[in-house]
């Protein structure tokens, strides 16, 4: 029986041949013998090999790296970010900064450091830098996309709120000067990556109900986190109309969501007044589909100029959330902001005296946060405003986290020119300015609280401790009963 050929590679001992030449080793005839009768096997073998090092290089170039393993998986909502993705374990020559495990973050941020910011080598997150090491959006042609950039000179007939490059300038500047000062919270700020507040709001929604304030807050939270959303797919309304127009962003219950992966949303619902949010949009949660550990970031404060307004309003939304702590996902405050019109505090008054924003010029921001002054009719604007007073009496009683952002805010006067093209408006500014703190702020009042609470709404931590032994609540003794915590200011 013919014996068949074996494509073994062990080497044979072989003579010396003619002039010294070494004969043709035998282990050398049978490689050839191999690959003559395997070829076909051997070029299939090697156009695999060079499609997987194409697809890496695509991969890598397209920026789908940093989750472990090899990920099939479909994103919650449609577009880029709701279709079938491969990742890529790891990233060629480095290690992220946060843990491989993909309930962190699903996308890579480089951690910026702050000498490289300090020294204008690098762009904050916060003020449009571009994710490192790679985006998927910065080059998009999409609105948002053009909006988030905060490139002025695409906007500069837009109704938009983008700031003019000289403003933007001026706002890094005195972030880093804060920072060399020593205040508080600057260095972090600066280096804050959007998976900072990612970790803190996954597999969850956060909504931000109020006014126009809230409105501006959400687009600055939106482009902070743009490359987490799909910006093709326009920003969906939380309950869709029926046969009205969905425009008029004025009335409760407007505004939109963003969907981010991981099952997570962040939603805007308007509501000006706490009537709107006790009698529209409160009673429509289950609606909205709000869930008990969601968070909700309300506020409320412009549209009351008089005092009594206000504490009418302030007294309703207190006692709500006093006798449905139970039913209600976690409650944050964020604090009214400062305005800036020619008047002694800054306050809005009809007939306004001039259509010009003016600063401060007796209150400073000193090295702690904190805000001097000498003259004590300022007293109410070191305070935080009558506003924010009023509003600390009722909520801090109740325990309910309040995001601080007045300190900071108060001398940004001049970022509030570029909102509109008419003059007059010193309430809202342009992008980016205030509300960039105000993002700051949000992430540190959300990792101030105990993981229970973020994770479950824990609301017994809201509630009073005189009453926490007690079932039976007396209506005098709840707040708005008999008025009591309002006292002092009347």
């Amino acid at each position: 029986m013919e014996r068949r050929q074996s494509c073994s590679l062990a080497s044979t001992s072989g003579s010396q041949g003619l002039f010294g030449e070494a004969p043709e080793p035998k282990g050398r005839q049978r490689v050839q013998q191999c690959a003559s009768k395997h070829r076909y096997a051997l070029g299939g073998c090697l156009a695999v090999v060079a499609v997987y090092l194409l697809w890496m290089a695509w991969a890598s170039l397209s920026g789908n790296m940093g989750e472990p393993g090899w990920v099939h998986r479909r994103e919650r909502g449609s577009g880029s970010m709701g279709t079938f993705r491969l990742r890529v374990s790891g990233t060629w020559g480095m290690q992220p900064d946060y843990s491989s495990d993909r309930r962190k973050c699903p996308l890579y941020y480089e951690k910026l450091k702050y000498a490289d910011i300090r020294d204008r080598r690098v762009v904050p997150y916060l003020l449009g830098g571009r994710q490192k090491p790679h985006c998927r959006h910065c080059n998009s042609n999409a609105p948002w996309a053009k909006f988030c950039s905060w490139d002025f000179s695409k906007f500069s007939n837009f109704r938009g709120p983008v700031c003019p490059d000289w403003l933007q300038e001026q706002l890094l500047s005195w972030m880093i000067e804060s920072a060399e000062r020593g205040r508080p919270g600057f260095k972090e700020m600066l280096t804050l990556t959007p998976c900072d507040l990612f970790s803190l709001v996954r597999g969850r929604t956060m909504w931000l109900m109020g006014d126009s304030m809230m409105q501006e807050f959400m687009k600055a939270i939106m482009c902070f986190m743009v490359e987490f959303w799909d910006i093709e797919r326009r920003p969906q309304p939380p309950i869709k109309p029926h046969s009205e127009p969905y425009i008029d962003f004025e009335w409760p219950l407007q505004g939109w969501c963003i969907d981010l992966p991981q099952n997570s949303r962040i939603c805007l619902l308007r509501a000006n007044t706490a009537d709107q949010m006790l009698d529209t949009v409160i009673p429509a949660f289950p609606k909205l589909g709000v869930k008990i550990d969601d968070v909700v970031v309300a506020n409320f404060a412009m549209w009351h100029n008089t005092e009594d307004y206000y504490y009418g309003n302030m007294s309703r939304f207190r006692e709500h959330v006093w006798f449905n702590l139970r039913d209600l996902p976690l409650f944050l405050w964020r604090d009214s902001s400062v305005q800036h019109f020619d008047t002694l505090t800054g306050d809005y008054v009809w007939p306004t005296r001039t259509n010009s924003c003016v600063p401060f010029q007796e209150v400073a921001l000193d090295n702690q946060n904190h805000l001097q002054s000498w003259n004590p009719y300022l007293n109410d604007v070191v305070g935080g405003g009558w506003r924010n007073k009023l509003a600390y009496l009722g909520l801090t009683d109740l325990q309910m986290p309040i995001i601080h952002t007045w300190n900071v805010s108060l001398n940004m006067w001049n970022y509030h020119t570029n909102y509109r093209e008419e003059p007059g408006d010193c309430t809202h500014m342009c992008h980016p300015s205030a509300y960039q703190y105000w993002i700051y702020s949000l992430v540190e009042t959300l990792k101030a609280l105990p993981p229970d609470a973020r994770a479950s709404a824990q609301r017994h931590l809201m509630r009073p401790t005189r009453h926490l032994a007690s079932h039976h609540v007396d209506p005098l003794e709840a707040p708005g009963g008999n008025q009591r915590v309002f006292s002092r200011l009347q």
